[in-house]
């Protein structure tokens, strides 16, 4: 009895396994894909990309939020401004990676063709002078805007 049960057990894991293993991940992965390819397409919008592999130090998290903190207080209102973390090590985002000549992390502000690479300036100034930072982006973002 104490047999039969187990082969049941079995057969009911293996079952469940097979079923939650399908291949219907890749289409949310190729709906992430399809949907960062059409806003792409969006010239009338400014993208502010923060790239980063799997691994990252205390620097690189820190220039993400306060990245993200410096487009959330000065463009909240603004749909036409658009912060995204983007992990270059992910598959998904290889094409974007390599439009911006990406290998390491950084930030990438950009409309259309045109982007400008912050990386820099954000990298060596994270923590001795933040408004550095803040007024390069907000700068560029406003210029992009007005173009």
């Amino acid at each position: 009895m104490r047999k039969l049960f187990l082969t049941t057990m079995s057969l009911l894991t293996l079952v469940l396994m097979l079923f939650n293993c399908t291949p219907s991940g890749d289409k949310t992965k190729n709906n992430v894909a399809t949907k960062q390819a059409a806003e792409e397409f969006d010239s009338s919008r400014v993208f502010v990309y923060y790239f980063h592999g799997k691994q990252r130090c205390q620097t690189c998290l820190t220039v993400q939020q306060l990245t993200e903190t410096i487009v959330n207080e000065n463009f909240k209102n603004n749909e036409l401004v658009l912060f995204k973390e983007i992990d270059f090590s992910n598959p998904t985002n290889e094409a974007l990676a390599d439009k911006y000549e990406v290998s390491t992390s950084s930030l990438i502000i950009a409309k259309g063709s045109k982007y400008e690479n912050l990386t820099e300036v954000a990298f060596m100034n994270v923590f001795r002078n933040p408004d550095e930072i803040r007024n390069a982006i907000v700068s560029r973002i406003n210029n992009m805007l007005t173009e």
